[in-house]
């Protein structure tokens, strides 16, 4: 059953429809079952008792949790809390929609919802260092770019640092996809106790979604990493701000920077990735839908269950980027670079193999 807060935004939320017009989901496919509101009335039915859990399911799994009507919402409701809810019942339940449950299967029985495992070539490094470089899974199976890079520049830069040489699931994925289940705080806990015995003061990670859930959810749970958590863009602009890592070779092209939703409206984090675009000699072209109002890209959770959604979703984004001019469209998320750059080929660059071109 649905806790007493999922409760309360359930009956918030299926009376108002105040966000429709920012969900990505909605304006995709254009159906109202598909945005906040129709999620919340949808939930309240099985709430009185109407025996519709299995038709509801695919709703429920249609979801970025992106955020966007939560930053929207004056009166600061949050209708990720009982979707996330919603999923975990689909699961207890055997309602887990065709589409979707070869995915929530992979993820219970690896914690990830790549079937491929991922480790990117990278050089030896010690078991123990000041500094944790999280790679995370999306970096992992499908954008080996982006570890290179962030390695390469911690290594201009002098840092101490190092990378778990079997570094397990993080469960920032599959705590979207299934919710606060037990299995996913296992795989929390397998991979905070692999990071709190490198010894590192610092955690950096390369994917927002990673330090969000270990910033934001672990803690609830009792789960400590043994380190501060940041996200690669601060850290990384720390270093260029100290002088520690030095742009020797400016790009000065123009650019268009997508704000990852995480790392936006969860980590309230938009102007480090800026700074390092400025730091390369970028001139940045905004976007209208920018910040805490960027506009969902549909994110690789949603891709693994959902592809042709979520290029629904994408290509509008792209096409915001292509109105700007710019030369390149620069993201700070993996799963962002990933989608985007599927949709969008070239266009589309990470801000640390720019970066990392620069220094």
């Amino acid at each position: 059953m649905f806790s007493d807060n999922a409760k309360k935004q359930i009956d918030a939320c299926r009376f108002c429809w105040m966000c429709r017009h920012v969900c990505p989901v909605g304006l995709a496919t254009g159906k109202e079952a598909d945005t906040p509101r129709g999620r919340a009335v949808l939930c309240k039915y099985v709430l009185t008792g109407m025996d519709i859990q299995k038709e509801i399911t695919g709703d429920m799994f249609a979801c970025c949790l992106c955020n966007n009507c939560a930053s929207w919402c004056e009166t600061g409701y949050r209708p990720e809390v009982f979707i996330r809810e919603a999923r975990t019942q689909a699961l207890v339940t055997d309602t887990v929609p065709p589409a979707v449950k070869p995915v929530v299967d992979r993820v219970l029985e690896k914690g990830t919802i790549y079937e491929d495992e991922g480790r990117p070539a990278l050089p030896a490094l010690p078991e123990k260092a000041k500094v944790l470089l999280v790679l995370g899974e999306t970096v992992r199976v499908k954008q080996p770019g982006i570890a290179a890079a962030a390695v390469s520049l911690l290594t201009k830069a002098g840092v101490d640092f190092t990378v778990l040489k079997e570094e397990p699931p993080v469960g920032a994925m599959m705590y979207d996809l299934v919710g606060e289940l037990q299995e996913t705080r296992d795989v929390a806990a397998k991979f905070v106790k692999a990071a709190a015995a490198a010894g590192a003061g610092t955690i950096v990670c390369l994917d927002p979604t990673d330090a969000r859930f270990l910033k934001q959810d672990c803690p609830r749970w009792g789960l400590n990493p043994g380190g501060e958590v940041y996200t690669a863009t601060a850290y990384l602009a720390g270093l260029v701000e100290s002088g520690a890592l030095k742009v020797k070779k400016p790009w000065k092209g123009t650019a268009t920077f997508h704000d990852p939703c995480r790392l936006a409206r969860d980590l309230e984090e938009t102007e480090p990735a800026r700074d390092l675009l400025k730091a390369c000699g970028a001139e940045l072209k905004e976007m209208f839908l920018n910040r805490d109002s960027t506009r969902c890209c549909g994110g690789e959770v949603m891709s693994s269950q959902s592809p042709k959604v979520t290029a629904l979703i994408a290509n509008p984004r792209l096409d915001d980027a292509k109105r700007t001019g710019a030369e390149l469209c620069i993201t700070a998320c993996p799963g962002c670079s990933q989608v985007l750059g599927t949709h969008g080929g070239d266009f589309v660059k990470n801000i640390l193999e720019l970066l990392d071109e620069c220094c």
